[in-house]
């Protein structure tokens, strides 16, 4: 996969994932991007996110005429409560989370 190189003012480069648009990469030399670029790995939330604003010309062909059932706002939430989840998951893998009290004890 090609990525796109970024030069910044301030000399540096950024390293641009084309399927799931994150910047993967920040080096003052643009030969020291390869390696992050080699092992990177998409998000697939991004992907699927990113994969529907940018739609294939053929695609459109296909949807002509067709209205989605899903408002882009509640596929927006949808992506982001996902995101939200995965980083609670993350924060706390053993789900031993204070299950939305935040320190309070309850009486």
């Amino acid at each position: 996969m090609q990525f796109p190189h970024r030069h910044n003012t301030d000399g540096s480069f950024d390293s641009i994932c084309p399927r799931c648009v994150i910047t993967i990469a920040t080096a003052m030399d643009e030969s020291d991007l390869s390696h992050s670029e080699a092992v990177h790995e998409c998000d697939p939330v991004l992907v699927a996110y990113y994969g529907r604003m940018c739609r294939q010309p053929e695609r459109r062909e296909e949807r002509k005429g067709v209205r989605s059932k899903v408002e882009p706002v509640q596929d927006l939430a949808q992506v982001l409560t996902r995101i939200w989840n995965q980083v609670r998951e993350f924060s706390d893998p053993a789900g031993h989370g204070n299950n939305g009290n935040s320190g309070k004890s309850s009486r």
